[in-house]
């Protein structure tokens, strides 16, 4: 292995863990909710981080303040990195080199990688896929749409096609952590002894099965009556749970609490009790609007939809007595 391989490989397992420490720190709400800034009173806690990467002396949290406060070309470097997700390079830093230990080498601590799906989840994220895949919705949203196009519901899709086991769901687990997100898993039903992960979400997969045999507008009408139903449910958990909470901090707590209890084979309970909730409210809204044959006219099935929506909030708040009540 020739030097700048080994350099390259070295600076990428310095980012890697870096990046693996301060994930940690945002789930447990330790700090650097804002993804793309870092604060003063986070600094101490990445110097710290920054520290044990490069194998460097160990400060308290006081003097690692005050090191930073006497050193602020070093504060700005800092935060320069931290915006471009980039760390390596402070390695060489005359304000870190300095501190470095007679003899030592740069070492970190992660864990290899094993042949299991979901400890591919577990390792920290390489790379910034899920950001620029973010930025590169959102580009695409404000590009070409144009301000009435920019407002229909499904215009912030997009199609990522991969084999399986490259990283859809993983990118999609990581995205809930840059703005809030709302997983759906809609993978086939697995054999007993199959394993993939993430695992699908049972509840759905009935409700998003056998469309073939309905026409386009009629499962837009169910379709949107599903996503009217599911938004009015998250609203209520996340009025619930994200008291004080906004930004990113609130997609954080969002993406922890619906992540909760997920295992091997089945996801949380929150999440599997979200979906069974809004399959059976959908159902109901369903069976009270009287069906409309698929060979009406393309007017009266869309005027169905909107029936459906309008009646949607006095259905909602006869679920939510019943669920009090029982």
């Amino acid at each position: 292995m020739d030097a700048r391989h080994s350099d390259n490989i070295q600076r990428s397992q310095i980012d890697e863990f870096v990046r693996f420490k301060l994930n940690n720190c945002r789930r447990k709400y330790e700090g650097f909710l804002n993804l793309t800034s870092v604060g003063f009173i986070d600094l101490p806690l990445l110097l710290h981080i920054l520290l044990i990467a490069f194998k460097l002396e160990p400060f308290d949290v006081e003097e690692r303040y005050e090191y930073l406060m006497d050193n602020r070309a070093l504060v700005g470097d800092i935060k320069l990195a931290y915006t471009r997700h980039t760390f390596w390079e402070l390695q060489n830093h005359p304000l870190l080199a300095c501190l470095r230990k007679e003899n030592a080498e740069i070492t970190t601590e992660l864990v290899p990688l094993v042949p299991i799906s979901r400890s591919a989840f577990e390792q920290p994220y390489r790379g910034d896929l899920p950001r620029l895949f973010k930025e590169a919705l959102d580009n695409y949203v404000e590009s070409n749409s144009g301000p009435v196009n920019g407002g229909k519901v499904n215009n912030r899709s997009i199609t990522v096609i991969q084999s399986s086991g490259m990283g859809k769901s993983r990118l999609v687990d990581e995205m809930g952590y840059l703005g809030f997100t709302i997983p759906i898993n809609l993978g086939k039903r697995r054999r007993s002894n199959e394993i993939t992960y993430s695992p699908p979400d049972e509840p759905l997969q009935d409700f998003f099965s056998n469309l073939e045999t309905k026409s386009d507008q009629l499962l837009q009408a169910e379709f949107s009556v599903f996503l009217a139903v599911l938004f009015d449910f998250v609203a209520l958990k996340v009025n619930e749970i994200g008291q004080g909470w906004t930004g990113v901090q609130l997609a954080v707590k969002w993406a922890n609490y619906i992540k909760e209890g997920q295992n091997l084979k089945t996801v949380g309970a929150h999440r599997s009790e979200l979906y069974e909730n809004v399959i059976q409210v959908t159902r109901k809204v369903l069976r009270s609007v009287p069906v409309i044959s698929d060979t009406s006219d393309g007017q009266r099935i869309i005027s169905t939809r909107v029936r459906l929506i309008t009646i949607l909030g006095r259905t909602l708040e006869i679920s939510s007595a019943d669920t009090e009540q029982s």
